[in-house]
């Protein structure tokens, strides 16, 4: 099962898949850092969507 984590903290989120890890990851950003956070359909590049601060 793949898994990530945040560089920010501690966190690390694991998931079945892949897409639900970066959404995982895209919803602790915005919830415990206050990211704003584009939409992944959106992003070719994971890189860009993942630190977008407000």
């Amino acid at each position: 099962m793949p898994s990530i984590k945040c560089l920010d903290c501690h966190y690390e989120a694991t998931t079945r898949t892949s897409t639900g890890l970066m959404r995982r990851l895209l919803r602790h950003a915005a919830e415990a850092h206050n990211m704003k956070i584009m939409p992944v359909r959106v992003v070719r590049n994971i890189n860009e969507a993942i630190h977008t601060r407000r």
